[in-house]
């Protein structure tokens, strides 16, 4: 998959600059960022939407393609007992499919089902996205208090230890840029991308319903599988 091809590029160059280089693997700069980091998640975010984001999180890791293939095929096979589901819809079209709604209600109100849940994504993914404007921050702030000791040690003359207390002061920063630019904004294009490959599926495994509600021919609605 590509962003496991990206993912290792990542760790190859990190680990290429930070190899030999024990300055930059400083305890409390790391603490400063990454613990107030997630500290600004729940500052942020309800616990509905850092749930969601631990779920999509860990879905970039499967086949949407694959899932989305294996639940038409076994809506088309036996539509009235559907062991596979996609994101509940499934089983929410089967719970309305019983009250007898006609075809334009069921239509709308699967639609108003999928478009709820890619809303409830999507605002997960806006909570990550302003979560990457952080951590650039608080490694300003980890600078700024290592400036602070940096300051305080020289008024005691240790002037001689000037460049590395600066460097290790800079290290702060250097973790913000890294854990926003190339882990947080990255993961929220991509679970966004994600987002948009999971509308389609929704849209086409709506289209199979409704054949199916409107007990057209086996036919037409494999053909919409086959199409897609």
């Amino acid at each position: 998959m590509t962003w496991m091809i990206g993912l290792s590029i990542f760790g190859l160059i990190l680990y290429r600059e930070l190899s030999g280089n024990a300055m930059l693997l400083n305890e409390h700069s790391i603490v400063m960022v990454v613990g107030g980091t997630i500290a600004t998640v729940f500052l942020l975010a309800s616990k509905s939407a850092i749930i969601d984001l631990v779920k999509m999180t860990s879905s970039i890791f499967k086949d949407e393609k694959k899932i989305t293939d294996l639940t038409l095929k076994s809506i088309i096979e036996n539509p009235q007992n559907v062991d596979a589901d996609y994101m509940g819809l499934v089983s929410y079209a089967k719970d309305i499919w019983l009250v007898g709604v006609e075809r334009e209600e069921f239509e709308q109100l699967l639609t108003f089902r999928a478009q709820t849940i890619i809303n409830q994504h999507m605002s997960a993914i806006s909570v990550l996205r302003n979560l990457g404007k952080y951590p650039p921050a608080l490694g300003m702030i980890g600078t700024v208090l290592g400036m602070i000791g940096l300051f305080k040690g020289l008024s005691g003359g240790a002037s001689n230890q000037i460049g590395s207390q600066l460097a290790v002061a800079m290290t702060a920063t250097f973790y913000g840029l890294i854990l926003s630019n190339l882990f947080l904004l990255p993961l929220a294009d991509r679970l966004e991308a994600k987002e948009e490959e999971r509308r389609g599926n929704l849209e086409q495994i709506i289209n199979v319903l409704i054949t199916i509600h409107q007990k057209q021919p086996k036919s037409i609605t494999e053909g919409i599988l086959n199409v897609a």
